[in-house]
């Protein structure tokens, strides 16, 4: 889950890998465009965030508005996870 919703400057998004393995966030534009990708690998299970600055991939402040942000995750055993959450950037 994201905390907090609405947010300005950053919201952090909160998840649990049941076992080590990889992990994608992209956070999606109201018109479908990806306005962050973020990947990571994490080395064992438990619980972690990932702190999205209303920032593009380009370090560039994205608008006020309404985005979504997914969550892609595949464990070392082949096991895929997906989730994912509107939120709001007020300005």
């Amino acid at each position: 889950a994201a905390y907090p919703n609405p947010f300005n400057p950053e919201t952090q998004v909160r998840y649990t890998m049941p076992a080590a393995g990889d992990v994608v966030f992209t956070i999606v534009n109201t018109n479908g465009q990806i306005v962050r990708r973020h990947a990571e690998s994490i080395t064992q299970a438990g619980a972690f965030h990932w702190l999205w600055n209303g920032r593009d991939t380009a370090g560039n402040a994205v608008a006020s508005g309404v985005y979504f942000w997914q969550i892609s995750a595949r464990t070392v055993d082949g096991k895929q996870y997906f989730r994912n959450q509107k939120v709001t950037l007020m300005k």
